[in-house]
Parts: C-alpha cells; sequence; structure tokens
C-alpha cells in the first residue's frame, strides 16, 4: 500500500510539471469503483509511461502527457480479463522497453513508440507459450542487457539492440541447463559489471564487452563454491564500489578497476569474520558514503574516498554501541538525507555534509523518544518528500529544504 501510494505522489507530480505548473489533480479516472494501481513510471520526451489496471482490460500499458485526454492505455497486448501486467520499464533512446506476458507467447521482451501499430514483441525468445521471464533492464547506449531463462541454458545474460536478430544469449556462464542468475548490473565506461555464479566458484563479480570472450570473471574473492556474497554495486568516479565476504575478513567494503589486481579491499572496518556489513550505498561530491557496524559504535553513517585513511565514520550519531542504523541514504539538492534513530529523539530524518558537526537533525517531527519513521525519501526538483508520522496527522507527505523551518 505505501508503495502504491508514493507512486501516486510522484506520478502528481510528473504530471504536474508536465502541464507548466497547473494545480495538482487528479488526471483521468481509470477504473471506477476500484483501484487502477499505477505503477512503473518512465518519462520519455515528456509522456509518461505506466502500468495500469483499466478494468476491462486488466493491467495494460499506458501513457499520459498530463491531461485527461492524452491519458489512455497503448495497446492490449493481451486481449481479455488478464492483461500482460507490463514490468522493468526502461527507455533507451526514445524507445520503451518492458517485459510482458501474453497467451500466445508468454512473458517475453516487449518494445514501444508510444503508438498501437510500433508496440510490439522484441523477440519470442523461448518460442510458444512458454516464459523467457526478462528481467534486470540495464541499458548502455544501444545496447540493453537483460537477465532471461531458456530450458538449454538456466537464466543468462542477454542483450538487444532493439531488433530479433539483435537479441542474443551473451554467454551461458554455468554450462548447461543451471542458472548463473546474473543481476545487479552496472555499466562503467561502456563496461557492464554484474554479479554471477557458477557451480565452481560460487557467486562473484564478473564483467562484460557484450561479446562471449569478453565476458568473464573479474576475481574469485572467496575461493570455493560458498561465493563473496557481493552486494551494492556502486559508481564512484569510473571505480566500482562493493561490499563482499572474502571468508577471511567478513563482509567488507570492496573496490575495483575491473582487473584482478585492482580488485582489492578498501578497508577492513570491523575487524574479524563478522564484517561491517556495509549497506546503503550513496554518492555524494565524489565520495562514498554508507551505513556500517563496527563493535564500538554499532552501525553508523562512513564515507570514503577508496583510501584506507580516507575510510571513516561521519559521526556517532547514537553515541556508543548503540546502533542508529543510517538507512534510505537520498542526495537532494547536494545534500545527503537519511533517516536515523537516536536515543532522544527516536527515528527521524537527518542531513549530513559529510563532517560530524555538518551531520545533524533536520527535525524532531514528532516529539521525544516517539518516532516519526520517515520513509519513501524522493529528491523531485531539488526539494526532498519523504512520508513521515506526526502526532496530530498521523502518516502524511512532507517535504524538506534542509532546515527546520523549511
Amino acid at each position: 500500500m505505501k508503495r502504491i501510494f508514493l507512486f501516486t505522489i510522484i506520478l502528481t507530480f510528473f504530471l504536474a510539471f508536465t502541464t507548466q505548473g497547473q494545480p495538482f489533480n487528479v488526471v483521468k479516472y481509470l477504473t471506477m469503483g476500484f483501484s487502477s494501481v499505477p505503477g512503473g513510471l518512465v518519462n520519455i520526451n515528456g509522456i509518461g509511461y505506466f502500468r495500469a489496471n483499466g478494468g476491462g482490460t486488466n493491467t495494460e500499458l499506458w501513457r499520459t502527457d498530463g491531461t485527461a485526454a492524452g491519458t489512455f492505455m497503448v495497446k492490449d497486448l493481451n486481449p481479455g480479463p488478464t492483461g500482460s501486467d507490463p514490468g522493468e520499464l526502461v527507455n533507451m533512446n526514445g524507445i520503451l522497453y518492458f517485459s510482458a506476458t501474453t497467451a500466445l507467447n508468454g512473458w517475453e521482451l516487449w518494445r514501444s513508440d508510444g503508438t498501437e501499430a510500433g508496440t510490439f514483441i522484441v523477440k519470442d525468445i523461448v518460442t510458444g507459450t512458454d516464459n523467457a521471464s526478462p528481467v534486470n533492464f540495464c541499458v548502455n547506449g544501444n545496447v540493453l542487457y537483460f537477465s532471461a531463462t531458456t530450458p538449454a541454458t538456466g537464466m543468462e545474460l542477454w542483450k538487444t539492440d532493439g531488433t530479433e536478430a539483435g537479441t542474443m544469449l551473451v554467454k551461458d556462464i554455468n554450462p548447461g541447463s543451471s542458472s548463473s542468475v546474473p543481476g545487479s548490473y552496472k555499466v562503467i565506461n561502456n563496461t557492464l559489471y554484474f554479479i554471477a555464479s557458477n557451480n565452481i566458484i560460487g557467486t562473484e563479480l564478473w564483467k562484460s564487452d557484450g561479446t562471449e570472450a569478453g565476458t568473464i570473471l573479474i576475481k574469485d574473492i572467496r575461493p570455493g563454491a560458498v561465493g563473496s556474497q557481493i552486494t551494492s554495486l556502486t559508481d564512484v568516479n569510473g571505480t566500482l564500489f562493493f561490499a563482499a565476504n572474502s571468508g577471511t575478513e567478513g563482509g567488507e567494503l570492496w573496490k575495483t578497476d575491473g582487473t584482478t589486481a585492482g580488485t582489492i579491499l578498501v578497508k577492513d572496518i570491523n575487524p574479524g569474520i563478522a564484517g561491517s556489513i556495509p549497506s546503503a550505498f550513496r554518492v555524494l561530491g565524489g565520495i562514498l558514503y554508507f551505513a556500517a557496524l563496527d563493535y564500538i559504535n554499532g552501525t553508523e553513517l562512513w564515507r570514503s574516498d577508496g583510501s584506507v585513511a580516507g575510510t571513516v565514520m561521519v559521526k556517532d550519531i547514537n553515541p556508543g554501541s548503540v546502533s542508529s542504523t543510517p538507512q534510505f541514504l537520498t542526495v537532494s539538492n547536494g545534500i545527503l538525507y537519511f533517516r536515523a534513530t537516536e536515543s532522544s529523539t527516536g527515528i527521524e530524518i537527518w542531513k549530513s555534509d559529510g563532517t560530524a558537526a555538518g551531520t545533524v537533525l533536520v527535525k524532531d517531527i514528532k516529539p521525544g523518544t516517539t518516532s516519526a519513521l520517515p520513509a519513501s525519501l524522493t529528491d523531485i526538483n531539488g526539494s526532498l518528500f519523504f512520508s513521515a508520522a506526526e502526532n496530530a496527522t498521523g502518516a502524511e507527505l512532507w517535504k524538506t529544504d534542509g532546515t527546520e523551518t523549511g
């Protein structure tokens, strides 16, 4: 329900911007008497594409220009009451790519230029009604990378240039019908970085230039079949930062330049096999901010420039070993916002400029030790919007410019 609420907020603002600041209002009732549950909004040249339940057609692909007349279903891909349930909506060079399911083709890759005639299946990867189930879409210039499943290869790395002939398997990383389950795609300098697994080395870090020969393991960080449990792939000025567990240091902060030798532990923040479990990665001003655990301070806000000396705790927000647990790190107008717990104020909205002195509570929305529980932090044109609970109103929509009065 919260996700639906947030999407409605974002869609409302999107529509307001595309209609030159006209008053907020319902653009169009897609169904009468029940929710249309819009989701997956993508803006392509001022047109919003999204999935929605139109009643008789169930969930299909829709578009809007911010007016009632300009809000309509693009195409009924799966005629009848079932719906094609479009997902993974992404823009590549002005064309919308998405996954959808039909009675004729199963779950496959589709594209749309916003017209009914220009909305069609790219390729029936698994012919017939069986599903290729394309997921994890990632655009690199004129190439869309994604994961797809076939009976012969399992789930592996695929790519497309938008044509049937140009839609192909990149590499069967885990040969045979077993899956490598590639995911967490991140493009840096035209190289695709991702995690994938095979039966020998487990889940590790890979890279690809889009060719079979150029799709290779970068480093076996944790030798053996267990894998290094890589998460949070993040680009910081052309260097890929991530969390990984080598089996010796535990879950810690790592970085790579795409070479085996250049894939290294940044810092053993919490020595021992437990690790600091870095998470909630966000980049501001070429610096990586994240939450990390050490036994002295608990889980607090950290920053790193990629060096040992430059990887430091920003502030012990909840002093001692009790954690403030920073979450939902979001950049808005050059300010890092997040929610954190402090013993005297509970869970509230905080901000940081990367220094201890500049890491402060924005406002104790729900005064005292009770918590406002800010969530769904979203930057819209330089203002931070979020949900929060206040005693008089309950959970509602808030915004901030970073000041208590603002």
